[in-house]
């Protein structure tokens, strides 16, 4: 009979616990957080520290990352440049000038970005086909 007493008054008094209470946060919440996050969109895409070749006009639509300030063939690895689609705006997130080239191998300059500028090509006239630093 005691141990049925005992056993009551610990429903009891677990029944009358708050229903959430406040803890630390585990990794189970933190990645629920984290997946709340609305993703990136337009030039918002492009990481610190890289150039950013977009077929959208204002960072829109498909989009290529490239890291190193030389590129002798911007085209292989860009899926959207090897269909043939134009490059409608870019963003230079270097910290020096990128020179843009109409044709491979650095020929044919045609358009450039400042460090940290975003530009757009009017009428999505251009490919570039290679880029190089400009010091």
């Amino acid at each position: 009979m005691k141990r049925l007493l005992v056993m009551a008054a610990l429903a009891v008094s677990v029944a009358a616990l708050p229903a959430a209470t406040a803890g630390p946060a585990t990794a189970a919440t933190a990645h629920a957080a984290a997946a709340s996050v609305p993703a990136a969109t337009g030039y918002n895409r492009c990481p610190i520290w890289h150039l950013c070749i977009f077929n959208g006009f204002n960072g829109t639509g498909k989009y290529c990352v490239y890291t190193n300030p030389y590129r002798i063939d911007a085209v292989t690895g860009c899926g959207f440049m090897q269909l043939g689609w134009k490059v409608r705006s870019t963003w230079n997130r270097h910290l020096y000038v990128e020179q843009f080239y109409l044709w491979r191998n650095f020929g044919h300059p045609q358009d450039f970005d400042l460090a940290g500028a975003r530009g757009g090509f009017a009428g999505g006239c251009c490919l570039i086909r290679s880029f190089a630093r400009v010091s």
